[in-house]
């Protein structure tokens, strides 16, 4: 069905490689792992990072095949593997590549997720695991995104001094919530002590399923070798946005795919993928 599909839209099979993994939730940016590359090596060296994974603070059971996800990868990938035994969903972290990471505190520093933890072992297990230096711990969250607050629909670095975060209409009712991620954004500094740059991308007013919203933003995209796949949602503010991305990223070809079906699920391209690096050293995204 997968190869009908890809074959319908003109995708190269020959660049394509299928793994079947047992899954019991599709978002493969939480249940997969994270790939490390160890730069300086004699030879290229890559390891799978498997984060404990419990269906978002044990919201969905059972979880017990999407945990086995990353075992699985790396076994299918012959690479190995690294277990920190901390719940840390890929879409609840974001790095720029240059010693800094943006997590929620509602995700990462909850019972639900890590109890028996504090925020000092949690930051020493991400910066012994990740690399990062700098750990910026933020308050947020999305009116219909049942993640307890991903940075993934809340603020994402475009490039290692970028955050692009998203501005919703003033009589939205997610306007309050980011109007304080923004103030918590515009204290962050890097490591010369220099602010990021902020930019922003509006918000969809509402998009809804059977009345209730769902967590639509544009703040869901994915970075592919030499353009930016950005989530549409058949709604005003599509247009807006995709304009705005082409403003930020001048030298990236922006594509535009419609997941107006797929938020359906509370998720969008960033929740559907995880990416794995080529072998050597590579750009931040």
């Amino acid at each position: 069905e997968a190869r009908v599909l890809l074959v319908r839209a003109d995708a190269r099979l020959d660049r394509i490689q299928f793994a079947r993994i047992p899954t019991d939730e599709p978002w493969c940016r939480d249940h997969g792992p994270t790939f490390l590359i160890r730069q300086g090596a004699l030879r290229p060296n890559r390891l799978v990072v498997d984060w404990d994974f419990n269906a978002w603070g044990g919201k969905y059971a059972p979880w017990d095949r999407d945990n086995a996800v990353p075992e699985a990868i790396a076994q299918n990938r012959s690479v190995p593997r690294h277990r920190p035994r901390i719940c840390a969903e890929g879409g609840a972290i974001e790095v720029n590549g240059a010693g800094d990471l943006l997590t929620t505190i509602g995700c990462l520093d909850a019972s639900s997720r890590n109890q028996g933890h504090t925020r000092k072992s949690l930051d020493e297990a991400l910066r012994s695991t990740l690399g990062v230096e700098r750990i910026h711990w933020l308050r947020g969250d999305l009116i219909g995104d049942d993640t307890d607050g991903h940075i993934d629909q809340l603020a994402r670095f475009i490039d290692p001094q970028t955050i692009l975060t998203s501005r919703p209409h003033p009589d939205d009712a997610n306007a309050s919530a980011f109007a304080c991620l923004r103030d918590q954004l515009t204290r962050l500094r890097d490591r010369n002590r220099r602010p990021f740059r902020l930019v922003e991308v509006p918000l969809p007013r509402r998009v809804e399923r059977q009345g209730e919203r769902l967590p639509a933003c544009y703040a869901n995209f994915i970075f592919v070798n030499g353009a930016v796949l950005v989530p549409t949602f058949d709604c005003r503010e599509d247009s807006v946005a995709l304009n705005r991305f082409r403003s930020f990223l001048p030298t990236r070809e922006i594509v535009p795919v419609d997941a107006s079906r797929l938020i359906e699920g509370l998720g969008a391209l960033h929740c559907l993928t995880q990416q794995e690096p080529a072998n050597g050293p590579s750009p931040v995204h």
